[in-house]
């Protein structure tokens, strides 16, 4: 497990994320997705779907194709 894994819960933002001009507000409402050379497609959609369905959820309404409104 990295380092930034073992963070999960911190309060302080992140430090990468104040480095490219994040305010502390933003940089806590923030994630940052890391993908690397052993990163399998099958990781990337399962990302996908938890994503889709925590906003889903919890945050946007849907459209009437089922998927978030685009930011």
């Amino acid at each position: 497990m990295n380092k930034n894994a073992r963070a999960i819960g911190r309060q302080d933002p992140s430090k990468t994320l104040t480095a490219i001009g994040k305010s502390d507000k933003a940089g806590k409402g923030l994630i940052r997705i890391s993908l690397g050379k052993d990163t399998t497609q099958s990781d990337i959609n399962g990302l996908a779907c938890t994503i889709f369905k925590i906003v889903k959820e919890g945050i946007w309404h849907q459209n009437s194709r089922g998927c978030p409104p685009a930011l």
